[in-house]
Parts: C-alpha cells; structure tokens; sequence
C-alpha cells in the first residue's frame, strides 16, 4: 500500500500526479505529514513580514 502524504496545514493529499490537490475534509492519521508547497510559501511570507 502506497504511502498517503498530506498537508498538516491545509489537509490537502497528494495526488497519483505528485500534487497536492485532493481534499479528504479532515486528517488522515495514517498519512505522513509534511508542508503543501502552496503552505510553504504562505508560512516564509509570514515568518519574513515579522523579521
């Protein structure tokens, strides 16, 4: 069984295509979770409007 990797931020899933574009609608616990490239950026925005 593949590894399901999700978004710990915005709870997206990524799809057969590498993309982080499917939406469960809740936290898969059994996923790996990481940052969405979309959340990464979002965050380093943040983290820089702050320094």
């Amino acid at each position: 069984m593949p590894e399901i990797r999700q978004c710990a931020w915005c709870l997206l899933v990524v799809d057969g295509a590498g993309r982080y574009s499917l939406q469960p609608g809740r936290k898969i616990k059994s996923a790996t979770h990481g940052i969405c490239p979309n959340c990464k950026e979002q965050m380093r925005a943040e983290i820089e409007q702050a320094a």
